[in-house]
Formats: C-alpha cells, sequence, structure tokens
C-alpha cells in the first residue's frame, strides 16, 4: 500500500512537471471501428487455434470462430483502405521498404520461439521428471544470453546490414529447435538443453532489436509509432498463436495421447519450419543497409514543420 501511494505521488508529480509534446496532429481521430475489428479478428483467430487442440476442429464453434476472425481481418482491410478518415493502421505503411517482409519475419521466428519454449518445458517436466524449481532453474543461462545479447544487437545495429542481423536471430532459434527435436528421451542436461537455451536467448534480441530500429527508419516520421506498436503487437501474439498451431500438430501425430514424445517432436518441427521459412523470406526480401542515419530526412522535418505551424496557430488564435 506504502509502495502504491509513493508511486502515485512520484509519477502524479512527473505527469504535472513534464511539458506536454506539441500533437503531430492536433485534428487527429481515434479510429474506434478499425480498432474493434482488427483486435476482434487477432483475438478470434488466436483463440481458435489454441483452443483446438483442447477441444478439436469438429467442434462446430471452432470453424465458425475461424470464419468470422477471418471476415473480420476482411473488413478491417477494406475499411482502413475506403472509409477510414484516421485509420489506426495506414495500408501505405506495408509500401515501405522491406517493412512487411520484416513483420513476417520476426511473426514466423517468434512463433518459433514460443514452441521452443513451451515444448522445452513439457520435456523437461513430463518426460525427465523435473521439478517446477529445476525447470525454471534450467533456463537460467537464457537470462544471461539475452542480457549480453541485448547490447551486442544494439551495437550491431549500425554496423551489420539488417538483413544479416536478422538472420543470426532467425538461425538462434532454428537451431534451438533442432536440438530439442533430435534429443532423446531421457539425456544430460549439459548436452544439448543447455546448448539450445544458450543459443537461443541470442535470437529474440537480435531479431527484435533489428526489427524496431529499422522499421523505424523504413517509415515516415508520422507512422512511427504505428511501425513500432506493431511489431511489439507481432512480439507477443505470434508466441500464443505459433503455440495454437504447435499444438494442433501435436495432438494430430501423438496417436491419440499414446505417444507423447512423436507429439512434442512434431510440434518442435513445426518451429524448425517456421524458421526456416523466415530465412527464406529474409534472405529473399530484407534489403536495408546498417542504420547509420543522423537525425530526420527532409521529408519528416518538412511534418514536422507542418505540424508545429498547425499548433502555433491554434494557440494564437486561442484554440
Amino acid at each position: 500500500m506504502n509502495r502504491a501511494l509513493l508511486g502515485l505521488v512520484v509519477f502524479g508529480i512527473a505527469f504535472i512537471a513534464t511539458p506536454p509534446d506539441a500533437p503531430l496532429a492536433p485534428n487527429g481521430q481515434i479510429d474506434i471501428v478499425g480498432s474493434v475489428l482488427g483486435v476482434s479478428a487477432l483475438f478470434l483467430f488466436n483463440f481458435v487455434w489454441n483452443q483446438a487442440p483442447v477441444v478439436g476442429w469438429p467442434t462446430p464453434y471452432e470453424y465458425i470462430l475461424l470464419i468470422v476472425s477471418i471476415l473480420c481481418a476482411a473488413t478491417f482491410v477494406f475499411w482502413e483502405a475506403r472509409i477510414a478518415k484516421e485509420p489506426v493502421l495506414p495500408l501505405s505503411i506495408w509500401t515501405r521498404p522491406s517493412f512487411g517482409a520484416i513483420v513476417a519475419v520476426v511473426c514466423l521466428s517468434l512463433m518459433g520461439f514460443g514452441v521452443f519454449l513451451w515444448y522445452l518445458f513439457l520435456w523437461n517436466t513430463n518426460l525427465r521428471g523435473y521439478s517446477l524449481t529445476a525447470t525454471g532453474a534450467s533456463v537460467a543461462p537464457f537470462i544471461l544470453t539475452a542480457g549480453t545479447m541485448a547490447v551486442i544487437s544494439a551495437m550491431l545495429v549500425s554496423r551489420v546490414r539488417v538483413e544479416i542481423i536478422m538472420a543470426l536471430g532467425v538461425c538462434s532459434i532454428g537451431i534451438a529447435n533442432i536440438l530439442l527435436a533430435t534429443m532423446p528421451v531421457q539425456e544430460t542436461y549439459w548436452a544439448q538443453v543447455f546448448p539450445a537455451i544458450v543459443i537461443a536467448g541470442a535470437g529474440p534480441d537480435l531479431l527484435l532489436t533489428a526489427a524496431q530500429v529499422i522499421a523505424s527508419n523504413a517509415v515516415r516520421r508520422a507512422e512511427q509509432g504505428v511501425a513500432g506498436s506493431l511489431i511489439g503487437v507481432v512480439n507477443t501474439y505470434a508466441l500464443s498463436t505459433g503455440l495454437g498451431f504447435a499444438g494442433t500438430v501435436e495432438t494430430y501425430v501423438n496417436d491419440h495421447g499414446r505417444n507423447v514424445v512423436k507429439g512434442y517432436r512434431g510440434a518442435l518441427y513445426l518451429g524448425i519450419g517456421f524458421c526456416v521459412l523466415g530465412l527464406a523470406l529474409n534472405l529473399l526480401f530484407v534489403r536495408m543497409p546498417a542504420d547509420t542515419k543522423r537525425g530526420w530526412d527532409e521529408d519528416d522535418l518538412k511534418e514536422r514543420e507542418v505540424a508545429s505551424t498547425v499548433v502555433e496557430e491554434k494557440t494564437s488564435n486561442g484554440v
């Protein structure tokens, strides 16, 4: 309680003392319809795939909700392209250099990463009899690798082409999945689980650091918030949705629950497939130099000047 009150005081003072930023779009509107359609499509699609391994696809509401999610997505695209005055996701953002490919690579790779983590925990607890404490301790090396790679990836962005950084991240996750998918049921932790965890720790930081920085630079200044938010959404959404796909594969290949190992391996092979596809898209379609840009481009500066002029005019008119 005391901490909550202290936080209220500190953040309250900071809120009052910090001067507000000049809005880029003073007359902007919230795209409520687009937001509802987009969130509904994402939520229903995720729910369907994660529920399928539990109830099975013959359950009527499964395919009904899948159809509804697809209709919501199609309506969302139509609304954003033709009707929305201030779209929550401007479709023009997909025309920016390599942006769509970067989003696809991040999505596929993180689906593979989610599969790796989930089935690592299942393998250790269900097949090798690890306690929850031991399972948690087994992934401790991931923290060290991830922390180290967060620093290294930030340094690489200005020195190495983005497709190389992202390829390293995709390969890290793919190799980790291969190590798990091919290991025997019972084996010492140090043989394959430990190197898999160390290698996997490099993947997300390489991917997300490159994706966030390059995505921000690939789009116009007014689109940077949308680009960064979209990468963040893909980050969390891919982890969960990939598990829905993997769970479906596991259910259909584990001989009706009689061969648990076969089901786990099938899911991990899917994770490998995600990474292979992500690597192919990265090598074929992502083309961006190292991020050595300083400051804003001329077009971005003009946008900023226009926005500032609008704010000054409204202030002078007493609006």
